[in-house]
């Protein structure tokens, strides 16, 4: 839906320290698999899930995003990225 919050990674608050940052951009999805698991507190048996990327590698590496961020004290920091489907 295109709207984000920055929040520190070790902390959870939201905002973060001004500075020079490389952007990363991450989007999960989950399916189900054809395995089952069966939950101990309740004997019932249920789809066992997977998690995966759905972006292109580019975005979700700190080390290859082409994206940058310069966060300035006291300032309204709004950053747009135009994120491709195939970079």
């Amino acid at each position: 839906n295109g709207v984000y919050k920055l929040k520190t990674f070790s902390t959870g608050h939201i905002g973060i320290v001004a500075g020079e940052y490389t952007v990363t951009f991450s989007k999960m999805e989950v399916e189900k698999t054809d395995r089952s698991v069966v939950n101990p507190e309740t004997g019932e048996k249920t789809a066992a899930t997977r998690s995966f990327e759905t972006l292109p590698a580019i975005y979700t590496s700190i080390t290859n995003s082409p994206f940058t961020a310069s966060v300035k004290k006291g300032e309204r920091n709004t950053f747009d990225f135009d994120l491709k489907s195939k970079p």
